[in-house]
């Protein structure tokens, strides 16, 4: 019994595989003919093959988007930015680029693999990847908390009770609270933690 986002993962992985490799046969294939070309007319490369690769990504990131997958959405979709970039600047990409787009693919691919085996999988390991993708991309910025997935939220903190007021941030207070850190943090101390929410 596969759940709805382990068959949407399946899916975009079956897309992602032959997208991947499809883009890279295309992708060479379409620097070969533009470096031809160069002294002539480089319109009249054919890109419509390349065109039906990067709708691929496109198509396998939108599966990926429905079920919450954003790191792999955030590395397909530089993926299909560099693709895009290929066709328009071909001049730009030599098999340097297209060794990086394999690399790509198969990065993303084990790391689909490794989700839908319910192994413990850190989206951050597609970093190396994807800043190669953003760069073949000329994205603007790249990081590594673009692939950062954990939900998170404010915590709602109950106000004080008491009749005590609450401290006064000053000079003296602030080597206390210093002190009282360093206890937390070299030994758990548990009684300065106490101190603390005083």
């Amino acid at each position: 019994g596969h759940t709805l986002v382990d068959q949407a993962v399946e899916a975009a992985k079956r897309r992602a595989r032959p997208a991947s490799g499809l883009v890279n046969a295309v992708l060479r294939r379409f620097l070969r003919e533009a470096d031809a070309a160069r002294g002539s007319d480089l319109g009249s490369v054919d890109a419509s093959q390349l065109r039906i690769a990067r709708l691929q990504l496109h198509q396998a990131s939108g599966a990926l988007d429905m079920v919450g997958q954003g790191a792999a959405v955030t590395m397909l979709k530089t993926m299909e930015a560099a693709v895009q970039r290929a066709i328009q600047r071909p001049e730009l990409f030599g098999e340097a680029a297209i060794t990086a787009m394999e690399k790509a693919g198969f990065a993303l691919v084990e790391f689909l693999e490794a989700l839908l085996q319910g192994k413990p999988v850190n989206s951050i390991g597609l970093f190396p990847q994807y800043r190669a993708m953003g760069e073949l991309a000329a994205s603007d910025r790249v990081h590594p908390a673009d692939l950062w997935t954990f939900a998170w939220s404010w915590i709602d903190v109950p106000e004080p009770v008491g009749d005590e007021a609450p401290l006064v941030p000053n000079a003296a207070l602030r080597p206390q609270l210093d002190q009282l850190v360093l206890r937390i943090v070299k030994s758990a101390d548990e009684a300065a933690a106490g101190e603390l929410r005083v």
